[in-house]
């Protein structure tokens, strides 16, 4: 909906102009509190909603397809406009589009700055 996305994007810093599309990623936190407990509310949920993000944006980019995640949004204002149940909480949003050109990859750290065998 072009006006709901107009809406929204008003609400998100650095979007200066509705894209495409915006996907909304949220937790059910009744749903992972019945599921795992305090752990599944306030860990297992948001690793599983961080691992769909990467598999959303990684299958954008095989579509040619530009995402970026943004999680400087105002809660409330997403709970209103999607009329999000009181237990949903808006986590993430992923902003999708045709990216004007293709960003050049950052530098990668060396191996032996993230990975440590056995020991740190």
């Amino acid at each position: 909906d072009p006006e709901k996305l107009a809406r929204l994007t008003a609400f998100l810093p650095g979007v200066q102009a509705p894209p495409p599309a915006l996907i909304c990623l949220c937790l059910d936190r009744e749903r992972e509190t019945a599921r795992a407990g305090q752990l599944g509310e306030e860990v297992l949920g948001v690793m599983d909603l961080s691992m769909a993000a990467q598999n959303i944006m990684l299958y954008a980019h095989c579509l040619g397809l530009g995402s970026c995640a943004v999680r400087g949004f105002h809660p409330t204002v997403v709970r209103t406009a999607l009329a999000l149940p009181p237990q949903v909480t808006p986590e993430l949003i992923i902003v999708l589009g045709y990216p004007a050109q293709q960003p050049k990859a950052p530098a990668r750290r060396p191996l032996e700055e993230v990975l440590h065998w056995n020991v740190y």
